[in-house]
């Protein structure tokens, strides 16, 4: 009799769309790479976080029906269990898994529609709530049907997306490449440093996507016949190497048929939706493209970005520091700072960020571990006296 290995998770063992396996692996890894984390839906918390700017208040206020579903594509929600204790992330390999069901499928309005659910994932429990809707986020039911410029706005960008399928059809990518791009951005997502809100964020994730396939594709290919020299580090806090690449491609006079990969991603417009404008430019010098200039980008950075998300990366393997975490006052409490400081850690993240997570990321800063009492104590110092930072 077959036995089902339990360290598989259960998920795997079911048939579902690409889009549900990646959010289930998202539920299983809790993974950092290409994954923005969001505070959650009807967040109460502490109160030097804003509440109008999560992501539920942001889709709530926009009338906009169109930028609501392209709003909620790429929103992924993981649960551990049956409650609402639940991480917010907006995903781009969640995103990429729904181009895929978009290539698969043959009704791509449809696809659209059932995407723009919002879903839970879990591990532990297979059979959670498919198609459960969070009653307080209301995505529709507060739009007015008449909107017939919405509905024609809708249907221009399933016919783009119905383009750009039939003119992707007969790609065919070799596996080795494949590697070596996502083992490239992964690399890329997991080191990056950008700041800003969620709209910039996420364009600049995608961008970093476009990065690693470029340059993989490039040194797979004959960029080097065409002397085209690219810089092959991964951009970190800006997209400076990414637009001087693009750039050095044009020069080279290579255009997007060199790079059949690159253009299918390129060209896909549930990936250009979310560009911003001044990557949007750079990139559409190289490859045009006929895009409705819709907003989404700065809709987007509507929406606050966790503060988890400002973390430095700091090394695991760090050997730890010479002082001691301590909020005395004097000398003891200037060197904790000064050790924050050199870490490239703000005031701000201290004070918004939680306890535990402080703990598991920067005790590595100091000879001990970080104790909750004086953590406590060192937050409540730094908000009542501007001076101290």
């Amino acid at each position: 009799m077959y036995h089902r290995d339990e360290t598989v998770p259960p998920f795997m063992f079911e048939d579902r769309n690409m889009r549900d396996l990646i959010g289930y692996l998202i539920a299983d890894k809790d993974p950092t790479a290409g994954n923005i984390k969001l505070y959650g839906l009807n967040y109460k918390g502490k109160q030097s976080i804003d509440r109008d700017r999560g992501i539920d208040s942001i889709l709530k206020k926009q009338q906009n029906i169109f930028k609501r579903v392209i709003g909620c594509l790429p929103l992924c929600i993981t649960s551990t269990d049956r409650s609402q204790n639940t991480k917010n992330f907006y995903s781009l390999p969640y995103l990429i898994g729904l181009i895929y069901d978009i290539l698969r499928n043959s009704d791509i309005q449809l696809t659209l529609q059932t995407a723009s659910q919002i879903l839970v994932y879990s591990r532990r429990i297979v059979q959670f709530e498919s198609n459960l809707n969070f009653e307080d986020l209301s995505l529709f039911s507060d739009i007015p049907e008449e909107q017939d410029n919405l509905a024609n706005v809708l249907n221009n960008f399933v016919k783009e997306l119905e383009s750009w399928k039939k003119g992707t059809s007969n790609i065919r990518v070799n596996p080795l490449l494949l590697g070596r791009i996502m083992t490239r951005y992964y690399n890329a997502a997991e080191n990056q440093e950008f700041e800003g809100n969620l709209g910039t964020r996420f364009s600049a994730q995608i961008c970093l996507l476009f990065n690693s396939i470029l340059v993989e594709e490039s040194r797979w290919g004959n960029a080097q016949e065409h002397h085209c020299k690219l810089n092959y580090n991964n951009p970190v806090t800006s997209l400076n190497i990414f637009f001087a690449n693009i750039k050095n491609v044009a020069h080279a006079g290579m255009n997007s048929v060199e790079f059949p990969v690159l253009r299918f991603f390129i060209s896909c417009p549930l990936l250009r939706v979310y560009l911003t404008s001044e990557a949007e430019g750079m990139i559409g010098d190289w490859y045009t493209y006929h895009k409705i200039d819709l907003g989404i980008s700065s809709f987007l950075d509507e929406v606050e970005v966790h503060s988890i998300e400002y973390h430095s990366k700091i090394d695991s393997k760090l050997i730890r520091g010479k002082v001691e975490f301590s909020a005395a006052n004097g000398d003891p409490m200037r060197q904790t700072i000064r050790t924050l400081k050199e870490a490239k850690i703000t005031k701000d993240t201290i004070i918004k960020t939680e306890n535990r997570i402080i703990q598991d990321r920067y005790s590595d800063l100091f000879k001990k571990r970080i104790s909750t009492l004086s953590l406590n104590k060192f937050k409540i110092k730094l908000r009542d006296n501007n001076e101290l930072w």
